[in-house]
């Protein structure tokens, strides 16, 4: 979700198979963002369009204001879809809540899980 389009293309470049759909609600950006590997969509997280992110196995968002994460989990629940969140560095404390795990990397935190619950 929003104007990363270029870690778009690394995840697809990493799991060709993978369908990788970039959003935002600015259509304007979306529609100068177009490529062969990655489809860009208009939508906006607080208002989803559900088709877009049916059978999704991950949302992912980098740096996302901290109001929209409480409609980024709704909508990872709604389509049973892990979220992945990497916060900006002084927001980290908002996700340390018993439904987020972090992602660690060399001993770093780099991100945040919102851990499925069956």
């Amino acid at each position: 979700m929003g104007h990363r389009i270029d870690v778009a293309l690394m995840v697809k470049l990493s799991i060709p198979d993978a369908e990788v759909i970039v959003t935002d609600k600015d259509e304007s950006w979306v529609r100068s963002r177009k490529t062969k590997r990655v489809r860009a969509v208009a939508d906006d997280v607080m208002y989803p369009s559900l088709p877009i992110y049916q059978g999704a196995s991950l949302i992912y968002s980098l740096h996302p204001p901290l109001e929209i994460i409480p409609a980024m989990q709704a909508l990872a629940r709604n389509v049973s879809a892990d979220l992945l969140v990497v916060p900006v560095a002084d927001e980290r404390e908002a996700l340390h809540q018993d439904n987020w795990e972090s992602v660690v990397v060399d001993g770093r935190v780099v991100a945040w899980k919102m851990k499925v619950t069956s």
